[in-house]
Order: structure tokens, then sequence, then C-alpha cells
């Protein structure tokens, strides 16, 4: 009986043993894989080195649900922020103010909601910038969307630049909904601006 019992003692022992030593064989492994993640070697000689990712990517984010910092940006044609929600324009043009964007690639993108009723089956939404025209859409679908576009360099200043929205179907759901009281004229929700390059 003694004889089984420290038997079985040795063997939990070995089990637990072998255990200790693989899971730290694991460890030093996964420990080496990751050092080598973050500092990859050095090339050999006669060997190039693989391409490092390219530098100097940005991007500018502006969020219309919840900071300061969105609100500075909006100019005329807008609503208040509704905090958790967005901001709804309330004209037939509404512009936000850039600040100045670096030379080079850049795209925008918003992530807008659309002033859907019965009688307003779609909004269309032009992007303007000076005379240029950036792009246009035709909303038909509620949710929100991401309208997208490149920023051409001409369009930008020194000082920045005023992105405009052209609104031609902005009504008020007083006139459009049944029951409705809100008597903005309402054509797009902004959520969140983005410009990167």
């Amino acid at each position: 009986m003694r004889f089984a019992r420290t038997a079985g003692h040795v063997g939990l022992a070995l089990l637990l043993g072998i255990g200790l030593f693989v899971l730290t064989q694991l460890v030093r492994k996964a420990g080496d894989a990751y050092a080598g993640r973050l500092h990859p070697p050095l090339a050999s000689a006669g060997v190039a080195a693989p391409a490092l990712p390219p530098a100097g990517s940005w991007r500018l984010a502006l969020f219309f649900d919840r900071n300061a910092r969105g609100e500075a940006a909006l100019g005329p044609g807008w609503s208040s922020i509704e905090p958790g929600s967005g901001v709804w324009s309330t004209a037939n043009l509404a512009v936000v103010r850039l600040p100045p964007v670096p030379a080079g690639p850049a795209d925008v993108a918003l992530q807008v909601e659309a002033f859907i009723a019965p009688t307003i089956p779609a909004q269309r939404v032009r992007a303007t910038a000076g005379r240029r025209t950036l792009g246009e859409w035709r909303i038909d679908e509620g949710g929100v969307t991401t309208l997208h576009f490149p920023l051409p360099e001409d369009v930008r200043g020194p000082g920045g630049l005023e992105l405009q929205l052209e609104l031609p179907d902005a009504d008020s759901p007083a006139r459009r909904v049944a029951g409705a009281s809100d008597v903005r004229r309402l054509a797009v929700k902004l959520h969140r601006l983005v410009v990167s390059g």
C-alpha cells in the first residue's frame, strides 16, 4: 500500500515536471518569436533587407457626435450637435472648415445619414471646394453611409479649406412627415469626417 502511494506521488511529480518543462519551452519560443517580430534580424551579407513600410501616413478625424473639435469645424448650414448622434444640416448649403491639409494624395470620407421620408425618397449631395466639384451622390436609403472622394491639391491652401455640401432636397419633417413637429430643413446628419493621406 505504501509502495503504491509512493509510486503515485512519483508519477504525479514526473507528470508535473514534464508539463512544466513543456510550458517553459513554449514560453521561450513565444518570446523569441515576439522579439523577432519587434526587431527583425539584420540581413546577412549579400541578402537584401526587407523594405520598410512607407512613413508619413497621416489622418485627421472629426467626430460630430461627441467633442468640441468637430463642432469648431462646422460653418453655416448646421444645427447643434446631438451628443451620441451627430449634427443635422439645416440649409441647402452646409459648410465644413478643414485645417491645412499636407501636400500629396489625400482622401476624404464623410459618414452621413440622409433624411428620407415617404415624399422624399432620396437626398442629393454635391461636395465642392472653391469652384471645384469633388463628388456627387444620391442617397436613397436610410442608415449611415460613407461618401468618399479624393481631395485635389489645387483646392487646398495654407489657411485650410472650406468644404461645401450642396443639398437641394433639404426639407422639414413637419412638412413631409405626418405628425412631425421638427421645422428644420434637414438633408443629412453628419457623423464623422476623416481626411487621410
